[in-house]
């Protein structure tokens, strides 16, 4: 099986261990409280933290889209220099 190798792996194979646990702040809603959905802006690694103590052991799938390469790329996000992702979370059955 093929092995991926490069120089300081072993720095960033654990980066997200630095990473400390973010709290999410609810500042839209959208489809009422029962609603699963989530639009999270902000840097990947943080905004996967962040899901972490609701999901952990919960989730089969979880789909980043970075708007500013497709579409989309004309929303207002781009004019302040933030970077969104949106994640898609499929739980486990």
């Amino acid at each position: 099986m093929p092995v991926l190798q490069w120089i300081g792996k072993d720095k960033v194979i654990n980066h997200h261990l630095d990473v400390p646990f973010h709290v999410l702040n609810r500042t839209y809603t959208f489809g009422g409280e029962e609603s699963a959905n989530k639009i999270i802006h902000g840097d990947n690694l943080l905004a996967l933290k962040s899901l972490l103590p609701e999901y952990e052991g919960r989730v089969k799938c979880i789909y980043i889209a970075n708007f500013s390469s497709c579409q989309y790329s004309n929303w207002s996000h781009q004019a302040s220099g933030c970077c969104s992702s949106v994640f898609q979370i499929r739980k486990a059955c």
